[in-house]
């Protein structure tokens, strides 16, 4: 959590989202329309390379295995404060495909 604004880069098909926080943190996620690369996340800790990993697990089945258990049970998966902030940073993700290249602000 902790996330103030977003940007929307694009390149030809390619698009990236660009999510700074309050506390110095960037997240990016990249989308590139055609290319065959797989689903993959990337990791910089810090060193000199950042760390590239394909996304093999289940993930969509433990997603969905999660979203079923949540009917059933009204148990949430994760804390309140993070789904309500993937939803303002989905929010903010939409206005800033309409404005690219601008800063849009994560709603609280």
């Amino acid at each position: 959590t902790g996330a103030t604004r977003l940007m929307e880069l694009q390149n030809g098909s390619d698009k990236t989202l660009v999510i700074d926080y309050a506390d110095c943190r960037r997240a990016l996620l990249c989308q590139s329309i055609g290319a065959e690369a797989p689903f993959t996340v990337s990791m910089d800790c810090g060193g000199q390379q950042a760390v590239y990993r394909p996304i093999t697990s289940d993930y969509f089945g433990r997603m969905i295995r999660e979203m079923l258990h949540f009917f059933e049970t009204g148990e949430p998966m994760a804390p309140q404060a993070q789904t309500l902030e993937v939803m303002a940073i989905l929010d903010a993700g939409r206005q800033a495909l309409c404005t690219p290249d601008i800063w849009v602000p994560v709603a609280h």
